[in-house]
């Protein structure tokens, strides 16, 4: 995928979003909300801040800057029946600022075809700036994954990503981070699987000019 059509792509989801927005928010006639979750912070999270992504059985799932378990967010489901929708907490992350696992996750959600789950957080880590994670379900419950850990604001690699993912038809993620790069003005980063785990390639460096 070239960096062009990367950009398309958050551009035009983007634009999605806004579009989703006015909807939800009356603007157009005849159109109807109807809440299906209302969250209570503890345990199942609060302040979702990210779009939400949908399976081929029409599951839901997301994430929460906030609550959970451990008051730092979490990953949730969201699932539908004649009754209404069940949500179901996949993961809550650590509160502490250098947890391996991450905190605060503010990206939307992407989904493989094997129905793993792909995400960033804003911040934790191994170094505190951030990570890439993999849910992937295992037995009766789901495990967290840290594929990749961001560096310090100034590093090369990016540091805090803020936005969600994309994932190619050979499996990469492509994501951003707000800071880090040549200037601390952020980067596009890919994530490629190798024999031995993932390795991140830096596309992009901001640089704030014009």
């Amino acid at each position: 995928m070239k960096l062009e059509a990367l950009f398309f792509s958050l551009t035009r989801a983007a634009l999605s979003a806004g579009v989703g927005m006015l909807l939800a928010s009356g603007a157009t006639a005849g159109v109807t909300e109807t809440v299906l979750h209302g969250f209570n912070r503890f345990p199942d999270g609060n302040q979702p801040r990210s779009a939400v992504t949908m399976d081929s059985a029409g599951n839901i799932y997301g994430t929460t800057n906030g609550g959970g378990t451990n008051g730092a967010g979490t990953v949730f489901q969201l699932t539908p029946s004649k009754s209404g929708w069940t949500e179901t907490v996949l993961y809550s992350f650590c509160a502490q600022e250098f947890c391996a696992d991450g905190l605060g996750p503010l990206g939307a959600l992407v989904l493989d075809p094997a129905g793993n789950i792909y995400g960033t957080t804003f911040n934790g880590g191994a170094k505190g700036y951030g990570e890439v994670f993999e849910l992937t379900l295992s037995g009766g419950g789901w495990d967290l994954t840290v594929l990749y850990s961001f560096s310090t604001l100034g590093s090369s690699d990016g540091a805090n990503p803020r936005g969600g993912l994309l994932l190619d038809n050979e499996g990469n993620l492509y994501g951003t981070t707000e800071y880090g790069g040549l200037s601390n003005q952020g980067v596009v980063f890919k994530m490629t699987r190798t024999g031995s785990g993932w390795t991140e390639t830096v596309l992009h460096k901001f640089t704030g000019g014009s």
